[in-house]
């Protein structure tokens, strides 16, 4: 999903937790396109070899303002109500 991203068929990816190997390849892409991967809080994930394997405060992936995502994301029901009002616009 975090591709669907990159190819601007979304504007905003959210899973509440996942693994590293889910998100590792697809965000140097994301990355690597201009856009962004952090948790529910803003912070990058690490995927060195003393990482966890969970990424369990959450994932927001996004091509453009990143930053407008994150204050909604301390309570789930308002990150899914933002992001279905931003898909009908």
């Amino acid at each position: 999903m975090i591709m669907k991203v990159v190819e601007g068929e979304v504007d905003v990816y959210f899973q509440t937790a996942n693994n590293k190997w889910d998100t590792c390849a697809a965000e140097a892409i994301l990355r690597a396109a201009g856009g962004n991967l952090t948790d529910f809080y803003g912070r990058q994930y690490f995927y060195d070899k003393n990482a966890k394997h969970r990424n369990s405060t959450g994932v927001l992936a996004t091509l453009f303002d990143h930053e407008t995502y994150l204050p909604r994301c301390g309570d789930e029901d308002d990150l899914v109500k933002a992001c279905n009002d931003e898909f009908k616009k």
